[in-house]
């Protein structure tokens, strides 16, 4: 089992927000940050109530993002419970289980989904991403969301053309030591504006009277 059972119903908010900001459509694909599978689940199940109360017409299909793949490896088998993988240390530490639950399990089997797995580095490089293209600095496990649909996409099992909603759960505040171990140090300058012009301009390239 996961958490708190109540939580569970707070997770099906999320369905609820991405089904009216589509206005009430449904994307094809929503993938979430996952161990225990409460957010999995929850989320799933808000759509299914959204469907089965005829607000929506369709429900998504559900992918679990994880750093071992305790669900890939269930799904891949067949089993009806999950059992434990091999696991390690990963800077998703927030998702980084080698057992997942029932109701995770039930969540992609139920909405015709994915589990999709991606290690540290695919992990990183979706931080960077981020950060570089949407100014969105998110702690590695959330960033595992984006790692699961660029490895997804690449291996063809999820259609480049699909509507796809990336759950991101949390900022990079929390574990900012994991990003920092992957970029250069930050510079340092002296206290005049002019000195902390230079270095920005020096280091970045930033050009304040050009920009």
């Amino acid at each position: 089992m996961g958490s708190v059972p109540y939580g569970i119903e707070g997770y099906k908010t999320i369905a609820f927000e991405i089904a009216e900001q589509f206005d009430w459509q449904v994307p094809d694909f929503v993938i979430v940050p996952t161990a225990f599978g409460d957010g999995l689940y929850g989320t799933w199940k808000g759509f299914w109530e959204l469907r089965r109360l005829g607000v929506t017409q369709a429900a998504p299909r559900m992918v679990a993002a994880e750093p071992f793949g305790p669900l890939a490896a269930a799904l891949e088998r067949g089993l009806e419970e999950g059992e434990p993988v091999p696991g390690g240390q990963t800077v998703a530490f927030s998702i980084g289980g080698t057992l997942s639950t029932h109701q995770a399990l039930a969540a992609l089997k139920e909405s015709d989904g994915l589990a999709v797995t991606a290690d540290d580095d695919a992990i990183m490089w979706a931080q960077a991403e981020l950060a570089r293209h949407e100014g969105l600095y998110v702690e590695a496990s959330s960033a595992c969301a984006l790692a699961a649909l660029h490895n997804g996409l690449q291996a063809g099992r999820i259609d480049p053309g699909s509507r796809v909603v990336a759950v991101l759960t949390s900022s990079g505040l929390k574990d900012p030591a994991a990003t920092a171990r992957r970029l250069p140090p930050v510079p340092e300058s002296g206290p005049a504006l002019a000195q902390v012009m230079e270095v920005l301009r020096e280091t970045y390239g930033f050009d304040a009277e050009g920009a």
